[in-house]
This record gives C-alpha cells, structure tokens and sequence, in this order.
C-alpha cells in the first residue's frame, strides 16, 4: 500500500515518513513503477512501506489519482493566524503572550516561516484575495513602508546567522528579540 503525506506543515510531515520507507517521486512516478513497488519483492524480503510525500495540500480531485492509496493531511496549526495577525508595533505583550503559545504547539521553523510570510504579504499584497487582502492591509497600516522593509531584512538576517551558526542565540531567542523591537 502506498501511504501519501500532504499538507501545509511539511514538517510535520516529513517527521511522519517512517523509518526505512521508500520514499516515491511524485513527478516521476508512473503507474507501472507504483504497481511494481506496491507487489514487493521475494517472499523472504521484509515489505517496505511506501511513501509519497507533498508539500502541499492535495486536492480531492488531486487525490482521486492515487486509488488504494492512504492519505495522511498534515495541516498547519490554526493559532498562527491569530499570532501573526496581532503583529504589529506596541502590542508586545499579545504578541509575546501569542508566539509563547504557539511555539509550545509548533517548531519554531514553521513559526519563522509564518512571520516572514506575513511581513512580505504586508510589503506585497496583490496577490491575494479581496478579503485577505483587506485584512493585511490593515495590518500594515500599522507600520511605514520603510519599517516593513526594515523588519523583512531584520528577518532575512536572522535566517541568515541562524542557518550559517553565526547568531549567538536560536532561532526563538532572536524571533523574541525581533517581536520585541516591533
């Protein structure tokens, strides 16, 4: 049986693909192979189990093409809307009380990919919808177009110094020091 990971927290995701699987190329995997993999091997050879991963959330439609497939979604945590929505200058003690609770529930990577996201759809918001668009928009009302672009490179640093090991603190310690310089 093939067994396919999808969903926003590719993470979480990642960490669910078990140890030994065999792990499918998506874009590469045609029906023969699956079908092949799926028969196994000898009768004496221990059966793998067979992993497709995304990351990204399938469609239904999208998923109507792998029949006999398991599906496991691995959606992100809701409570990072509210936290990244509360982003802004002065609200220090929402903001701290807000990444507090999320990073108890999430990895800290994912939290960091959630605040730089939100600090480039502040810069950049014609892509999305009306209704996110206005919400975000809001949002920067809160800053100058120059802070915004200020802090997006305070984040770029931090990912920076944290992926070269250059940052005397982690990833959370510097993501708490940037929250409280809002």
């Amino acid at each position: 049986m093939i067994t396919i990971l999808h969903g926003e927290d590719s993470i979480a995701s990642r960490n669910a693909i078990p140890k030994g699987a065999i792990i499918v190329d998506a874009k590469s995997a045609t029906e023969e192979y699956l079908a092949q993999l799926s028969s196994g091997g000898s009768l004496f050879e221990e059966k793998k189990p067979i992993v497709m991963w995304f990351d990204h959330k399938l469609s239904v439609s999208q998923q109507k093409n792998f029949p006999g497939a398991s599906f496991q979604e691995f959606k992100i945590n809701e409570n990072v809307f509210k936290f990244v929505q509360s982003l802004r200058p002065n609200n220090h003690k929402e903001v701290l009380s807000q990444f507090a609770n999320y990073c108890r529930q999430e990895h800290i990577e994912i939290v960091f990919t959630m605040i730089v996201r939100q600090f480039r759809l502040m810069l950049n918001p014609n892509e999305l919808s009306s209704w996110q668009k206005d919400k975000i928009v809001d949002q920067a009302k809160f800053f100058t177009k120059e802070s915004l672009k200020e802090n997006y490179k305070k984040l770029l640093k931090i990912d920076f110094e944290n992926k070269k090991g250059l940052s005397a603190m982690d990833l959370k310690g510097s993501l708490e020091l940037f929250l409280l310089a809002l």
